[in-house]
């Protein structure tokens, strides 16, 4: 709570907190839903009133985050690249309503919290490599090329325009994400 309020000191636990992580290693970084599509998202989260977003990252991730921040233009997003170490991180996932991620590490750190995942498949089949928790949606165009990553080409893919990710729209996760909102809202 204490970098949460630190970037923003009118958040607080009747909040409701949804975190970003919109990178990906930059080993494979055709797993990335498109950077405009998370700022599209996060303006639209933070419609409602009592929703604060938290970009996280590494420090090295900054130029996506201010993205999204300069896009959005609320202080209600506030931008953690580079300020928490990974128990932080998991402490964060631990206190956070949702995580919205590509597929990459925090989706698997947030599945030893209860914390929502939604997380982005494409160019990788979420059949071997979703996390192990039952409390996650996989958003995943399911095109005929996937998966084109795998173990056995090394990860190493032809493609260069991902398209299975690019064609999930901003609008159709932020109905994902506000129908987890509300069911949380209601138990």
């Amino acid at each position: 709570w204490k970098i949460l309020k630190d970037a923003n000191p009118d958040i607080n636990e009747s909040k409701r907190l949804v975190l970003v992580n919109p990178n990906a290693s930059k080993l494979i970084s055709i797993r990335k839903w498109p950077l405009e599509n998370y700022a599209k998202l996060v303006k639209k989260l933070i419609q409602d009133k009592d929703v604060y977003v938290a970009i996280t990252g590494i420090g090295s991730e900054k130029p996506d985050a201010q993205y999204i921040v300069d896009f959005v233009k609320s202080k209600r997003v506030l931008d953690l690249t580079g300020k928490t170490t990974l128990r932080e991180l998991v402490n964060l996932f631990n206190i956070g309503d949702i995580l919205i991620t590509n597929d990459s590490g925090p989706a698997h750190f947030a599945s030893l919290t209860n914390i929502h995942i939604v997380v982005f498949f494409g160019p990788e089949t979420p059949e071997l490599y979703k996390p192990l928790t039952d409390n996650c949606t996989v958003v995943y165009s399911n095109y005929a090329c996937s998966p084109c990553v795998s173990a056995f080409n090394q990860r190493l893919s032809p493609c260069n325009n991902n398209l299975c990710l690019k064609s999930i729209n901003a609008d159709f996760v932020y109905k994902i994400v506000r129908n987890i909102l509300e069911k949380d809202e209601n138990q």
